[in-house]
């Protein structure tokens, strides 16, 4: 063989082992120094230009809230900065990562113990009731004390004054109605002059009061000064039991008290007052004044038959 054949030759030797590594043009320092070629598969991501010492990189959506490289926890967790196993969102209220018992479970009565054991339960008890008297009962009482004697001086009284001592001695609950007493050019500054020794109350009141054409009346548990017209624009009724003999003439006894307990006062005349007969009861509305007319007057039948029976 010439010197020409020997050097292509020698020349064929050396290229067929370097075409090889041409795979390797973007590696400019072997990454594999013995010409082992790397499966494509194996291949690591390039580094992103800004990191120079070539460490792999997280994919980018995990390592984008790492900077330090560590395997980020996921979305859900970013509430806890120490990378701790978050709680269900029913639980975010503990911050301490206990389980939370379910709130149906928790009894009211237990939220009073710190340490978590329920409180027994109490009954509640019944309530009592309180004994208490009636509107009729103490207006009842009231009419009682109206018997009652009285010593009183007065002259030149106010008689807002007058109704106060008499209030506090005969402990009876007055008040004078202001507003009625002001459409007939009253006020309680009215002197009022009356000097009786042992009278009953009532007899007191009416004789005080009927100078200044004013009257009383019984209600809503208290005495109430106010004017004659006033009284007829608010009666009040009441019932009177009639005995066995009694009850079977009730209508002549109807006529007999219209005749003759204040008459002008009563419907049949044209006044505001009523009275009705319902078996043994009769039934009349009418003013405090007159009721105690018609009190009396039933009294004095039942006396009066009772005496012609002899009994």
């Amino acid at each position: 063989m010439s010197l020409n054949g020997r050097t292509l030759c020698f020349a064929l030797i050396f290229f067929i082992p370097c075409t090889s590594s041409f795979a390797q043009i973007n590696d400019p320092f072997g990454s594999d120094p013995f010409g082992e070629a790397q499966p494509a598969a194996k291949a690591e991501i390039a580094a992103p230009a800004d990191d120079p010492f070539g460490t792999p990189q997280q994919p980018a959506a995990e390592a984008a809230n790492d900077p330090f490289g560590q395997t980020a926890k996921p979305a859900a967790n970013q509430s806890d900065p120490f990378g701790g196993a978050t709680q269900p969102a029913a639980a975010t209220d503990n911050p301490f990562g206990d389980t939370r018992k379910p709130a149906a479970k928790k009894a009211a009565s237990a939220m009073t113990d710190p340490f978590g054991k329920p409180a027994p339960k109490v009954a509640t008890p019944a309530a009592t009731p309180q004994p208490s008297l009636g509107s009729s009962k103490v207006n009842e009482q009231i009419r009682a004390k109206l018997n009652d004697p009285t010593s009183q001086f007065f002259v030149e009284t106010p008689l807002g004054e007058a109704i106060a001592v008499l209030s506090r001695t005969h402990n009876i609950p007055m008040v004078i109605n202001a507003s009625a007493l002001e459409e007939i050019g009253l006020s309680n500054d009215v002197p009022v002059n009356l000097t009786l020794q042992n009278v009953s109350l009532r007899s007191f009141l009416r004789l005080m009061l009927k100078s200044l054409d004013c009257t009383y009346v019984i209600k809503n548990e208290v005495l109430q000064i106010t004017t004659m017209e006033s009284a007829e624009q608010n009666l009040t009724v009441r019932s009177y039991t009639m005995s066995e003999e009694l009850a079977p003439r009730a209508d002549k006894i109807i006529k007999a008290l219209t005749a003759s307990v204040v008459s002008d006062t009563w419907s049949q005349s044209g006044g505001p007052s009523s009275v009705n007969a319902v078996d043994h009861v009769l039934v009349v509305s009418t003013t405090e004044i007159v009721h105690e007319e018609v009190e009396k007057f039933v009294a004095m039948l039942e006396d009066a038959f009772k005496k012609r029976k002899g009994l």
